[in-house]
């Protein structure tokens, strides 16, 4: 692997002929990207549904253990969280040869012997794909107003984090949090405030916890937070550092108090089904903060 400097993209070279991948590997080095090569399918496959994946695979048509269009095939057959960008480098010029390459998924093919000024403007033209591609995700992902993410991002990034948790045996801490008065806060002080009382309790969950953490905001006035690699004796410090920094806000801010119910607990990745399990689980813990709030 080569530390990448200034593309910050990673590129998989599959290719089995040694001076052929000598070459690649030196020319896409030199155009400052970052390289991480194999020389058969399988091991190709592998990386390409790693978690770490390249955006952008070279592959060559004929591989050991399983050729470049089925390694494409079973990408865009099993990989469905993020697009990778796949061109081939192939010896077959033949039309039919293409047009199999093409609905086996791939983006766009070079005929070897390859000419370098070629092979990098269309490395570019996928670098250019992926990068709005990622944008556009980006987007969908993202809640308008807070700019965290939006309940869309939190399931597709939490459920992802489940599973790995399930691989290494990991147990998972989620936090849910509501807040309790932003109905009286619009009412007295108008949306405009009230969207101002969602945008600073981002801010304190981005405070609170690390960047690393999953913190999205799922409904009108509901967050969560997915703790990465916490462990169960974290929830006390987790709930204490929430409440001091609403209390440090609530000394600064003259108007009113904020005011955040939440209920946060761990989970074994064997006692739930999936993130709506775990929701609805804290969920309850959380209502149970509210009505005692509202008893006394």
């Amino acid at each position: 692997m080569r530390v990448n400097r200034e593309n910050n993209m990673k590129i998989l070279i599959a290719e089995d002929d040694a001076v052929s991948h000598r070459l690649l590997e030196s020319l896409l080095i030199k155009w400052n990207y970052e390289v991480v090569s194999c020389s058969d399918g399988r091991e190709a496959l592998e990386m390409l549904l790693h978690e770490d994946s390249p955006s952008i695979a070279i592959l060559d048509w004929m591989m050991p253990e399983i050729d470049g269009v089925n390694v494409c095939r079973e990408v865009r057959k099993l990989k469905k969280d993020r697009y990778t960008y796949i061109l081939f480098l192939t010896a077959k010029g033949q039309q039919e040869d293409i047009v199999d390459g093409l609905k086996a998924g791939a983006d766009d093919y070079i005929i070897k012997p390859f000419n370098a000024h070629e092979l990098e403007m269309r490395i570019r033209t996928g670098k250019r794909i992926i990068e709005l591609e990622e944008k556009l995700r980006d987007l969908s992902f993202r809640d308008s107003l807070t700019g965290i993410y939006n309940r869309r991002g939190f399931f597709t990034l939490s459920e992802h984090q489940l599973k790995m948790a399930g691989r290494q045996n990991r147990t998972v801490l989620l936090l849910f949090a509501d807040i309790d008065n932003l109905k009286d806060i619009n009412d007295t002080y108008g949306h405009k405030e009230g969207d101002s009382v969602l945008i600073e309790t981002t801010r304190i969950l981005k405070e609170t916890y690390r960047k690393s953490d999953i913190i999205a905001r799922i409904g009108g006035d509901e967050f969560a937070v997915f703790f990465m690699g916490s462990l169960e004796n974290d929830a006390e410090a987790i709930t204490r550092r929430l409440q001091k920094n609403i209390e440090t806000y609530n000394i600064k801010n003259g108007k009113y108090k904020l005011s955040i119910s939440f209920g946060i607990s761990s989970f074994t990745p064997e006692s739930v089904h999936d993130i709506e399990d775990i929701l609805y689980q804290v969920d309850k813990l959380m209502y149970e903060q509210k009505k005692h709030k509202q008893r006394h």
